[in-house]
């Protein structure tokens, strides 16, 4: 299962909840496009340029209108996000722990207990972090989809300029995918075995003691922690060259675009209100080509995430991380069923004949 399916499969458990998370942060992400028309026509209002329609205070008016139901609406998906992220998160916990302690056979863990709480919880958000993004993607998506339309309608060239460093990103961001997945997963990785060792210390305190081993069991946990360091300043190195890279080639294509903006006004064929609908329509695509960049880098992590999770479920794939199950997060979790124990359960005798058993891993038995 790719990481799409498997996050696909997840966000299908409630799906009614992620369809209005969606809802409500793709308007939140397409209204913008709606200030930048009202500031547009604010601006042509107070110049000759200004066709017959709407007063300056009525756009004022609906401008703050918008931007308060823009408010209103993030208040909500606030609430419905932080729904479907503890909702998310609690499945897939839940049916990892339950594959582990209730499964067929006994269940080994890769490493430690404590290397396997750092799956549970590190990489658990890694997913939840990447399932955010798909419910920001859809009004991300409309709201530059309009907004490179009206810009092209206004001035195709300086339109060009801005989508050039969008597919300037996307490029580098295929050609550094593998290395970005080799970094995050050599610091999970790390983190585990810091995490790991700290669990075996505090259940070893006595050994520890009575060996007298304090001084060396310190200098193991600096290796550890300095190991780890190194793993995480290269992860975090590497990151923020990603985004300083897609940063500085948008920050390029403003500048172009800024220089084509002040050649077009001096002509008079472009007005005050497209200049200021253009400047406000290049932050907001600015953040989206950032978004973009940092999604691709998001997938690679992701991937990550889900085979170090995938490795917590021997004998089995990621399918049963996001395999639906009840939750009983916001109702009462049903009663056990209690059975009387009566003279009739007690064991006195048991007959074994014949018994033979082989261990599937090592063949050996009895």
């Amino acid at each position: 299962m790719t990481t799409i399916q498997a996050t696909y499969r997840l966000v299908r458990y409630r799906p009614w909840l992620f369809f209005i998370t969606c809802l409500l942060w793709s308007t939140v992400h397409a209204s913008p496009v709606i200030v930048g028309l009202i500031a547009k026509a604010i601006f042509d209002s107070l110049t000759t340029a200004s066709p017959a329609g709407f007063d300056t205070w009525t756009l004022l008016a609906l401008m703050i209108a918008t931007m308060a139901t823009r408010l209103t609406v993030m208040v909500f998906g606030v609430h419905a996000w932080s729904t479907t992220f503890f909702t998310l998160g609690s499945l897939l916990r839940r049916n990892l722990l339950a594959w582990i302690v209730a499964g067929p056979g006994a269940r080994k863990l890769p490493d430690s207990p404590g290397e396997a709480v750092s799956r549970f919880r590190d990489d658990v958000d890694e997913v939840l972090e990447y399932v955010e993004g798909w419910t920001d993607g859809g009004g991300i998506l409309v709201s530059t989809i309009v907004s490179v339309a009206i810009m092209f309608s206004i001035h195709p060239m300086m339109t060009v300029m801005v989508l050039l460093p969008l597919v300037g990103m996307l490029i580098f961001g295929n050609r550094v995918g593998g290395r970005i997945r080799r970094y995050r997963k050599a610091t999970r990785e790390a983190t585990g075995r810091v995490t790991s060792f700290i669990g075996e210390v505090f259940g070893a305190v006595q050994a520890v003691k009575v060996n007298s081993a304090e001084d060396r069991v310190l200098d193991h946990f600096r290796d550890l922690n300095a190991e780890r360091l190194r793993h995480a300043v290269k992860d975090s190195l590497f990151s923020e060259i990603f985004r300083s890279v897609n940063i500085n080639m948008v920050n390029i294509g403003i500048g172009l675009v800024l220089l084509l903006a002040a050649d077009a006004m001096r002509t008079g064929g472009f007005t005050v209100g497209d200049f200021a609908m253009f400047i406000y329509f290049l932050q907001r695509l600015t953040w989206h080509m950032f978004f973009v960049g940092d999604m691709i880098a998001q997938h690679r992590r992701t991937g990550v995430s889900y085979e170090r999770l995938g490795e917590l479920l021997d004998g089995a794939t990621i399918d049963v991380a996001v395999d639906h199950n009840a939750l009983y997060l916001d109702s009462t979790t049903p009663a056990l069923p209690v059975v009387r124990k009566s003279p009739s359960h007690r064991l006195d005798r048991i007959d074994v004949r014949g018994l033979t058993y082989t261990h599937p891993t090592t063949g050996r038995g009895i």
